[in-house]
C-alpha cells in the first residue's frame, strides 16, 4: 500500500472557503474522479470548511449552459463549468473566469479533472494570486486520451509530438464518424485533426486552443510548474506526469474512505469454493481499456460458465457494448449498470473476488479500494497504480493474458482462506494530508504575492 506521506505543518488555521473543479460532477456522475471529490468535500465540511464545486456536464443532463449557473444546491453545491471538447487545452478564456472566481471568492482553487475544460481556471487563479492544488487522477497531463494507451494495445510513454498524438486519435476514437482504421500519414496529421477541430467549435471551443494544442505538453508542462502544489494518489502518476515537474511542491496522497466502508467486513471462506457458487465481479467503466472482455475470456477457458458474474457500470458511446454482450453469451453474467456508492459495499460484500483486468496504467482504483475495504480478495492485471496495492504475486497477472488471469480466479477459488486483505486509507487520513498540502499551496501562493518567488 502507498503511504500517506508526511507533509509537514499542523494543519491550516481557521477556515477556508474552497473551490473545487473538474471536468464533471452531479449525481449522475459516479466515476473515480467523482468518488474522490465527495469524499473529500464532505470531510472537509466537518472540519468547518466551505466548499463549492465547478464542474462540467459532459452529457448535458443538467440542462445549464451558463458558467456558474447552480446546477445542485444540496450538500454539493455545484456551479456549472461549459466544456469544449477533449481537445480543450485553455477551454474558457482565463480574463472570464477570473471575473467569476473573483466574485465567489475562494482562499484555494483544487483543480482534479481538467480533462473537457481546460486550464483556463489555473491561469485565472495566477491571475489573481489565489493558491492552486492539482490532484492527478488519471494521465491528462501527459496523454489527451487520459490512458497512455495506443490503439494498438501498446502503452505510450507520454512524450509523442502531436501530430503523433492525433494519429493514435484516429485509429482508436469509440465514434464511428471521427475513426479512422488506419493511421494517417505524418504529413497528413494536420488534416486528420480537422473533424476535431470541428467537433471542439461545436462544443464552443476558441480558436486560439487549435494552436495551444500543438503545444499542449509544454502549456500544461508550464502549467503544472506553475501550480502551488500537486497531489499524486499513486506512484504511477508520480512516475508519468512528475518529470514535467521543475519544483519539488508534490506529495503522494492516496485516496481515503469513508469509515462507513470499514463497518461489517466480508468473512472469506475458509475452504475450497464450488465453481457454480464463485461469485465474482467488476466494477467500473465497461470500457476496452479496462478489459471486462478478458474476465468473461477467462471463465470460459476455466469453464466456469455457471459461475455467476456481475459487470457493474455504465458503457460509453460505440461498439464495446455489443462486442461484450455477445462475449457474454453461454455465461452467467449479469449487467448491474452504475451502482450508486451508498449500495456499492452491499454489492461488494456480496462477491468472492473482484477481477480488475486493465490493460492500462491505474491511479490507484476505487474498486479496489473499496473491495480491501470491504474485506474481498481482488485479483489485477500487473500495472502501475495496482501493484502497490495488491502486493500478493498470486493474485496479479500479466495485462492482457486470459490464462493468468483464470490462474488467479482460480487460486482465489482453491485458496480463499490464504488471501490477507490489504490495509486502505481512510478518509480522515487522506484529509488530514490534503490539508497540510492546502497549508504548504497557501504559503507559496503568498510569497509568490508578495514578490519573494519560490521557498
Amino acid at each position: 500500500m502507498v503511504p500517506v506521506e508526511p507533509v509537514g505543518g499542523d494543519g491550516v488555521a481557521g477556515t477556508m472557503k474552497i473551490l473545487c473543479v473538474t471536468k464533471q460532477f452531479g449525481r449522475s456522475y459516479q466515476q473515480g474522479t467523482e468518488r474522490y471529490i465527495r469524499t473529500l468535500t464532505h470531510c472537509l465540511r466537518g472540519r468547518g470548511h466551505e466548499v463549492a464545486v465547478l464542474g462540467g456536464d459532459p452529457l448535458a443532463l443538467s440542462g445549464r449552459t451558463t458558467l456558474g449557473d447552480v446546477v445542485e444546491d444540496d450538500e454539493d453545491k455545484i456551479h456549472h463549468y461549459p466544456i469544449r471538447g477533449w481537445m480543450a487545452v485553455m477551454g474558457l478564456p482565463a480574463r472570464r473566469l477570473a471575473t467569476w472566481i473573483a466574485d465567489h471568492g475562494p482562499d484555494l482553487v483544487h483543480v482534479t479533472n481538467p480533462a473537457h475544460v481546460g486550464i483556463g481556471a489555473m491561469a485565472a487563479c495566477r491571475r489573481l494570486g489565489i493558491a492552486v492544488v492539482v490532484t492527478t487522477m488519471d494521465f491528462w497531463w501527459v496523454c489527451p486520451k487520459s490512458t497512455l494507451l495506443r490503439a494498438d494495445g501498446s502503452l505510450c510513454d507520454g512524450t509523442p509530438p502531436w501530430h503523433e498524438c492525433i494519429r493514435c486519435a484516429c485509429e482508436s476514437h469509440a465514434r464511428a464518424r471521427l475513426n479512422f482504421p488506419v493511421r494517417p500519414p505524418r504529413v497528413l496529421a494536420p488534416l486528420a485533426m480537422a473533424p476535431y477541430v470541428v467537433q471542439g467549435f461545436l462544443r464552443g471551443m476558441s480558436p486560439g486552443d487549435v494552436p495551444r494544442w500543438v503545444r499542449r505538453r509544454t502549456l500544461l508542462s508550464e502549467c503544472l510548474d506553475a501550480t502551488d502544489h500537486v497531489i499524486f494518489p499513486s506512484r504511477a502518476t508520480r512516475d508519468a506526469i512528475g518529470a514535467q515537474l521543475g519544483h519539488d511542491r508534490w506529495r503522494l496522497v492516496p485516496y481515503g474512505l469513508h469509515e462507513t466502508w470499514f463497518e461489517r467486513p466480508r468473512t472469506p471462506a475458509s475452504a475450497l469454493i464450488p465453481p457454480e457458487d464463485f461469485r465474482i465481479g467488476f466494477a467500473g467503466a465497461l470500457l476496452p481499456h479496462k478489459g471486462p472482455h478478458l474476465l468473461l475470456e477467462a471463465a470460459k477457458q476455466l469453464g466456469w460458465h455457471r459461475s455467476p458474474i456481475a459487470l457493474a457500470g455504465g458503457f460509453a458511446p460505440g461498439g464495446y457494448e455489443t462486442t461484450l454482450r455477445r462475449a457474454a453469451e453461454g455465461l452467467n453474467v449479469t449487467f448491474e449498470g452504475w451502482i450508486p456508492s451508498p449500495r456499492m459495499p452491499e454489492f461488494l460484500r456480496g462477491l468472492d473476488v473482484l477481477a480488475l483486468p486493465s490493460l492500462w496504467p491505474e491511479n490507484l482504483p476505487f474498486s479496489m479500494l473499496e473491495a480491501h475495504a470491504a474485506g474481498v480478495p481482488v485479483v489485477a492485471a500487473d500495472v502501475a497504480g495496482v501493484s502497490d496495492q495488491v502486493t500478493d504475486a498470486r493474485l496479479r497477472f500479466e495485462p492482457g493474458s486470459v490464462e493468468g488471469l483464470a490462474a488467479a480466479l482460480e487460486f482465489v477459488r482453491q485458496s480463499p482462506g490464504e488471501i490477507a486483505t490489504p490495509t486502505v486509507h481512510t478518509a480522515g487520513e487522506m484529509t488530514d494530508a490534503t490539508l497540510a498540502v492546502y497549508e504548504q499551496a497557501l504559503a507559496h501562493a503568498a510569497g509568490g504575492r508578495r514578490g519573494k518567488g519560490d521557498p
